[in-house]
């Protein structure tokens, strides 16, 4: 990415705007042979490197301490504000407090009544499938091309 004003590095790059993807070019427009001698480049190449486990930078006390409250069910580790890193919290008090702090807020959001909710998810259900029929139309029609 170029930005205005820069130089050709990439100096404008912001992590937390960029999303990974899993996304890969489709094969059809390789020919055969290509994609075999990718493939078995690939193959060759990752038998030159094998991953190996790194040697932990923890302490013997704190990988157990990590490995345990991995396996607890009854709290949930958050990200903090203001990038002051992660905070452990029994899971009850974590929704209590996302609800107090957020969805309770009158001047937010409106409380609705059941009948309303259910009005609303069926319209979001119509509005998805509506565009999932227009998608699927779209893609039928851009491959009969």
């Amino acid at each position: 990415m170029h930005c205005a004003d820069s130089p050709l590095e990439n100096d404008c790059f912001v992590s937390s705007m960029h999303i990974r993807s899993n996304w890969t070019p489709p094969p059809w427009g390789l020919s055969p042979d290509l994609q075999a001698c990718i493939t078995s480049f690939f193959k060759t190449l990752q038998g030159h490197h094998k991953k190996r486990r790194g040697k932990s930078n923890l302490l013997p006390h704190h990988r157990t301490a990590l490995k345990t409250l991995q396996t607890r069910n009854d709290i949930v580790i958050v990200q903090c504000d203001n990038n002051l890193g992660l905070a452990i919290m029994e899971r009850q008090t974590c929704a209590e407090t996302a609800f107090r702090d957020h969805l309770d807020d009158a001047q937010t959001y409106e409380k609705l009544t059941l009948f309303e909710a259910n009005v609303r998810v069926g319209q979001v259900l119509q509005f998805c499938l509506g565009s999932t029929s227009m998608l699927t139309k779209s893609v039928t029609n851009a491959n009969s091309t």
